[in-house]
């Protein structure tokens, strides 16, 4: 299959979301924990045949794919546009917003660690991690 590569026209920005690849302390894949970055968007991949969903090419790598934790919804990946944070076709909203709805959507208790190279995300973070101790990891977990 050939694809498209467009390049953003404005910068552009997505945080990967990795998730926890087995069972840690009990807890099921997927749903023990929750590494956040941010990473600028170098290019976008378009099929053309609109077969497959349109995808980032990164600065840095992408998790892997997300486990399959239905019903909580462990999204691979969120673009962010201005202060707004869109997981395709699922959920949109502020970063913070975003924090809250990884952590904690569909009643899981997801902790997260963060750190972010852009100064608003990083200030939303420091924000939302001092409002939410009980899910913000200080130190990433061992991988």
């Amino acid at each position: 299959m050939s694809y498209t590569l467009a390049v953003p026209a404005v910068e552009a920005m997505v945080i990967t979301c990795e998730y926890n690849p087995r069972e840690w302390d009990g807890i099921s894949t997927g749903l023990a924990w929750a590494i956040l970055h941010d990473n600028p968007v170098m290019a976008w991949l378009i099929d053309p045949t609109c077969t497959d969903p349109v995808q980032p090419v990164i600065l840095g790598s992408m998790a892997g794919p997300p486990p399959d934790t239905s019903p909580v919804v462990s999204p691979a990946w969120a673009s962010i546009s201005g202060d707004t944070v869109f997981v395709p076709d699922t959920w949109r909203g502020q970063a913070m917003d975003f924090f809250t709805y990884v952590a904690t959507n569909a009643e899981v208790h997801r902790p997260i660690y963060a750190k972010f190279a852009d100064n608003t995300l990083a200030a939303a973070w420091d924000s939302w991690a001092n409002a939410h101790p009980d899910l913000a990891l200080k130190e990433p977990p061992n991988v």
